[in-house]
């Protein structure tokens, strides 16, 4: 990210994990997050999120004809949808455990059931510690 470190005080990302494939790729992001917050700062962010049971239904006829289904990097969850583009559908386990391998303190990891949602949504409010 262009920008200097611990320059925000807070950060907000809508669904934006879910782009970027590979856990690597993920981590790389989440610590750029961590970089360019300060002390004490805030990162909101939401992810949809796929119930485990349902996690490989996303294999469809576009994932299984795309040439990048072939990619030895894939994992459980990416998936081409209508056969554009990319998308990782996380589970709740699956999207928890990779937040919580950063740095960040977790605050709050929650459904948006809580605020009247589907549930298909974790409402994430992660913390950058003082030091």
């Amino acid at each position: 990210m262009p920008y200097q470190d611990e320059e925000f005080d807070t950060l907000i990302g809508f669904k934006i994990l879910c782009y970027i494939p590979t856990r690597e790729l993920r981590n790389e992001n989440l610590k750029e997050f961590y970089r360019v917050l300060k002390q004490g700062g805030t990162c909101i962010i939401t992810q949809n999120i796929v119930p485990d049971e349902y996690i490989d239904d996303a294999k469809d006829e576009h994932y299984l004809s795309s040439p990048a289904s072939e990619f030895g990097i894939l994992e459980r969850g990416d998936n081409f949808p209508s056969g554009n583009g990319y998308v990782r559908w996380f589970t709740e386990s699956d999207l928890f455990n990779e937040i919580k391998n950063t740095d960040f303190k977790i605050e709050l990891f929650e459904s948006d059931e809580e605020h009247e949602g589907a549930g298909y949504i974790k409402l994430i409010k992660l913390r950058k510690p003082c030091k």
